[in-house]
């Protein structure tokens, strides 16, 4: 089993990564057993909230004030939070997790309201 084939959280049987419907925000029904799954987010809020910390903590170091302090953060935050993104999927890879009846049911019927 490779380190990012992915685990059905119902029946455990292995799904590889091709498999894997990421475009499908609604998630995707288990090939073995039929449950609906989906990737789990990750971590972002904690990647988001560590990049405009190290972002910040880079500009104060150059003694950058002010408006331009704000600017610099934000704008440096994001590539470090790309970056963050990355390293977060190749250290903890995202595992499936169960959709809740609700929440496929609420993804369905904003689906097809959109059409």
């Amino acid at each position: 089993m490779s380190r990012f084939d992915y685990r059905c959280p119902n029946c455990g049987v292995t799904i590889e990564p091709r498999q894997v419907s990421t475009r499908q925000s609604k998630g995707f029904p288990c090939p073995s057993c039929g449950e609906w799954i989906a990737v789990s987010p990750g971590r972002p809020k904690l990647v988001w909230v560590a990049s405009l910390v190290i972002a910040a903590a880079i500009f104060m170091a150059l003694h950058l004030q002010g408006g331009i302090f704000l600017l610099a953060t934000l704008l440096g935050s994001l590539p470090l939070f790309l970056f963050g993104q990355v390293i977060a999927a190749l250290i903890y890879p995202p595992k499936l997790e169960r959709r809740a009846r609700d929440e496929r049911e609420e993804c369905q019927t904003r689906d097809l309201g959109t059409l």
